[in-house]
């Protein structure tokens, strides 16, 4: 430090209106050796004392000196804290005061710069990528599709997701990947895996998924330690017991069997649940049971519970499902604020991302930290063919209980008119009556399919018949069997291809009876004609009660 510094420093600290004690001081800080900034930082509080500066000027001269002194490195603690303190949305003036350090304070600076660091640079709006359409309401940020693709020699874990239409299974996917990506919070896009541009428009009754899909989604974090990598592949399937009904669920039941012959193994079945459900009705237990009866006893420890909509709580839906699904554990989630502007965003919606965030990476850590041996799927894809095969038996054998009941109901009309019009067919061998008649037409189908050319039926509809193939691919002929829908179970050689399916259709109409010459002959042998037709009816009767026997017996 020169003459001219210290006298500055004097100047900077002491009135301007009391030259003479100005100049005394000045003297005295010389005569006391102070020459270099060294020696200004190695003063005592006793020696500024002797200076005999007002209070007011001490305390000057000490945050001068407090400026000229080199600021010490932040320690681990403090940028612990400051860390702390900027996850809890924390200003920098919060985090100086927290710290007992004052803006004056080099210090500052530092923690300044630390602050900035862990301030993550937004992410650059994609170029190359497909702007997809979300499916919800308010200002949304542009999501874009994510370019799903298997990086040859990682390891995957395969993660199949099920769930009711409308449990916010898709948006919990977007979830994964703006985790596994290193999306945050202030960025001012994000990536979305499903496109639903194409059905933007669907009834929300209705799932947005249209059959079991998988994708790819790869570890890109940049704040974490390798060690917490983990790369995954998702099964998407859609969404059970939305509004096209229960064949439509057991159609994605039986895609199931295909999908396990691709796949072979998986290693967590992840079964989304709105958090707040208070009620297990009819239609969630028949898909509960159904997604349980898929995998059977061996995948219990693979379970887990996805709770969406979560408000933070415990979810009422546990207790809902205690003794009705089992599940190693569950996590929370509320996706509303996964597509929600930062600028926008109130506490609440900061908050539910730091939710589901914390939630997708305790899962993932879960997943890590288990580190099983990925679940074979032979045995479940063995249960799943009998039990579709049984079921669909079952279910064919109802169709035609059913359809013998119609046609005895029709017979049993038909008695009653003959009776009524007794005289006039004794008469005129006719007469006329009203009936309800099912009639069938033909429905084109966009792919071909399994027709029975021994039964005249049409089988199996979600089995597609591939071009090439001289034989049925579907999964019901498994094993060696036969057609569960044909009455005779039908071997696999006796289909055929068809790509229109017959549609049933029931029609009103006046329809005239006429005894037929074997009813005149009877009549000959001491029968009426009416007697005669009665009798035969009754034989038709006969026959379709033995047939409806026959299959409730096989049921």
């Amino acid at each position: 430090m020169t003459d001219e510094d210290i006298k500055s420093l004097i100047i900077r600290i002491l009135p301007t209106s009391n030259q003479e004690f100005r100049d005394k001081c000045i003297s005295n800080i010389k005569d006391n050796g102070i020459l270099t900034v060294e020696d200004l930082l190695s003063l005592t509080d006793q020696d500024i004392d002797s200076f005999g500066l007002p209070l007011l000027c001490k305390r000057k001269l000490l945050d001068e000196m407090h400026k000229l002194k080199p600021p010490s490195d932040l320690t681990d603690t403090e940028k612990s804290i400051i860390k702390s303190l900027f996850e809890k949305d924390s200003s920098l003036e919060d985090i100086l005061f927290t710290l007992n350090i004052q803006k004056s304070d080099p210090k500052s600076e530092q923690v300044r710069q630390y602050f900035q660091k862990i301030q993550k640079p937004l992410k650059p709006i994609p170029t190359n990528l497909t702007k997809l359409h979300v499916k919800t309401t308010g200002e949304v940020l542009p999501c874009f599709h994510y370019p799903s693709k298997q990086i040859v020699g990682k390891r995957y874990y395969t993660l199949l997701v099920m769930g009711e239409t409308g449990s916010g299974k898709t948006t919990l996917l977007d979830a994964f990947v703006n985790y596994l990506t290193g999306m945050n919070f202030e960025d001012e896009w994000r990536y979305k895996l499903v496109n639903e541009n194409h059905i933007k428009d669907r009834p929300s009754g209705s799932s947005q998924t249209y059959e079991i899909t998988y994708y790819y989604v790869n570890y890109c974090r940049e704040d974490e330690h390798h060690e917490n990598e983990i790369n995954i592949r998702i099964i998407d399937t859609p969404g059970l017991g939305d509004t096209s009904g229960v064949l439509k669920d057991n159609e994605i039941i039986k895609q199931f069997e295909k999908l396990f012959k691709e796949i072979g193994e998986l290693d967590y079945i992840l079964v989304t649940v709105k958090a707040n459900t208070t009620r297990w009705t009819q239609g969630t237990a028949y898909i509960y049971d159904r997604i349980q009866e898929v995998f059977g006893k061996d995948a219990i420890e693979r379970f887990m519970l996805m709770c969406t909509f979560s408000d933070g709580q415990t979810p009422l839906a546990l207790n809902v499902l205690k003794g009705k699904l089992v599940y190693q554990d569950y996590f929370c989630f509320n996706n509303s604020a996964l597509y929600v502007p930062s600028k926008n965003a109130g506490q609440n919606t900061k908050f539910f991302w730091k939710l589901g965030i914390s939630n997708v990476k305790r899962f993932f850590d879960v997943i890590l930290q288990k580190n099983l041996l990925p679940l074979s799927l032979n045995l479940s894809k063995q249960v799943m063919e009998n039990r579709e095969w049984l079921y669909a038996n079952v279910q064919s054998s109802k169709e035609r209980i059913n359809q013998a009941f119609r046609l005895l109901e029709k017979s049993n009309n038909l008695l009653q008119a003959i009776k009524q019009n007794e005289k006039q067919l004794n008469e005129n061998g006719k007469f006329t009556y009203e009936c309800d008649e099912e009639r069938t037409r033909d429905i084109k189908l966009p792919k071909a399919y399994q027709y029975c050319g021994n039964c005249g039926c049409l089988c199996c509809q979600i089995c597609e018949w591939p071009s090439g193939k001289e034989l049925s691919q579907c999964t019901y002929f498994s094993g060696g069997r036969g057609c569960p829908k044909c009455p005779g179970n039908c071997k696999r050689e006796a289909h055929l291809r068809a790509d229109k399916i017959k549609e049933k259709y029931t029609v009103r109409v006046t329809k005239v009876y006429e005894a037929k010459k074997s009813l005149f002959e009877q009549s000959q042998k001491g029968l009426s004609a009416s007697e005669a037709a009665l009798d035969q009816e009754i034989e038709k009767m006969s026959k379709l009660g033995q047939s409806i026997l026959k299959d409730m017996e096989s049921i």
